[in-house]
């Protein structure tokens, strides 16, 4: 999960964790319930300064949509540059208007897929890897930059120009690996393993670490246009880790212990990222703004305007961290799929990727759409 990244991260998110139930085979069906404050559970506890300062940077892309602009669920562009106008009135460190500010300004609705309220919510954290700007003997395992024949195409996200003027999708995993990229100075950097450029291309971002002390952030910037393929699924399916069990760590582990096999195992998703250097601080979401620790929600962008707060009512089993709090939609992945389905950034390090990578939970949430927008009918139970 930008981290389409993504997070497509989507990008753009800890997106091969039971992939099969982050793709929905019939379109799903946004349906919206009228909902109160009272109705979240938890809601007084949260702190919503931290949700506030990450819808603030929300607001930075809001801005500048063009008044009229349509927007996802029937509201208007303008609907959100006054809400946001309005958090410029607010004082960030104050908990009692920070809250209010969410409570006065936003109508609220539980969101369901044609009246299911579930959804599955994952995890996902900024990567790090060791590498090297150069190509050695430790560090040959590269990151591109997208090609420059990479195109968005409707219907597939990105393709390769053809010379009839169709499209089809961008070479596949394998054929990059087999070395169909070669030549074209598109490496922009060279991590120590397949493995490590594997996982970076899940998170969709992340920080190369030199040998020297500096580092790189890189992410998202494209994908080759062929569907995710989740391996995890692929490894419960032949029996290799039994579904229980999985998880970001156990993945890895089965890679680092089948050397022999993994390569062939990892070409079995086709679908490629590339990346490009980012500057400033904190990886980039989908909706070009810098994603915040426990804060920013990968979702759905088919269904869910970036910049949105969520509130997330989930508990995992696993690590018991409480998910009981206000997200903002700020970022996507391309096994985020369906109304209620999302992707929790949880930050840099081992502790995020170890929240990350057992996060496998279900629970649902409620979308908070500036009061006075014109909800359509159809969108409402």
């Amino acid at each position: 999960m930008t981290n389409q990244f993504f997070r497509n991260i989507f990008f753009i998110g800890i997106i091969f964790l039971s992939g099969c139930q982050g793709y929905i085979k019939t379109h799903p069906k946004i349906k919206l319930i009228p909902a109160e404050i009272s109705d979240l559970p938890d809601w007084e506890y949260d702190d919503h300064r931290s949700a506030f300062s990450a819808f603030k940077k929300s607001c930075q892309a809001l801005e500048k949509k063009p008044v009229g602009q349509s927007l996802k669920l029937g509201t208007k562009s303008q609907d959100w540059h006054k809400v946001c106008y309005a958090a410029t009135k607010i004082k960030g460190s104050d908990k009692a208007s920070v809250r209010h500010f969410f409570e006065n300004n936003f109508k609220i609705y539980k969101a369901t897929n044609d009246g299911g309220p579930d959804g599955l919510f994952t995890g996902y954290y900024e990567s790090s890897l060791k590498g090297s700007k150069v190509k050695t003997s430790k560090y040959h395992c590269p990151l591109y930059r997208r090609p420059k024949d990479l195109i968005a195409v409707p219907g597939i996200k990105y393709g390769r120009k053809k010379f009839l003027g169709g499209h089809e999708p961008h070479y596949s995993r394998k054929e990059i690996n087999q070395g169909k990229l070669n030549g074209q100075d598109l490496e922009i950097v060279y991590v120590s393993c397949a493995a490590d450029a594997f996982f970076l291309h899940i998170q969709g971002s992340g920080r190369v670490e030199f040998e020297d002390g500096t580092f790189m952030r890189v992410g998202y910037a494209g994908a080759n246009g062929h569907p995710y393929t989740s391996i995890g699924k692929i490894l419960i399916d032949r029996g290799e880790i039994p579904k229980e069990y999985m998880s970001m760590q156990a993945i890895r582990h089965w890679i680092i212990a089948n050397p022999d096999k993994a390569g062939e195992l990892m070409e079995e998703n086709a679908s490629y990222i590339f990346f490009r250097i980012l500057e400033g601080d904190g990886p980039i979401g989908s909706q070009g703004v810098p994603v915040s620790t426990g804060r920013t929600l990968a979702v759905d962008k088919r269904f869910h305007e970036f910049g949105t707060p969520i509130y997330l009512n989930a508990v995992t089993d696993g690590n018991q961290v409480n998910l009981r709090r206000l997200l903002i939609a700020q970022d996507t992945g391309g096994a985020i799929k369906g109304v209620v389905r999302g992707d929790v950034f949880w930050g840099y390090g081992d502790k995020a990727a170890e929240i990350a990578g057992t996060m496998k939970s279900t629970g649902q949430f409620y979308i908070f759409l500036p009061k006075g927008s014109q909800i359509p009918s159809p969108y409402l139970l």
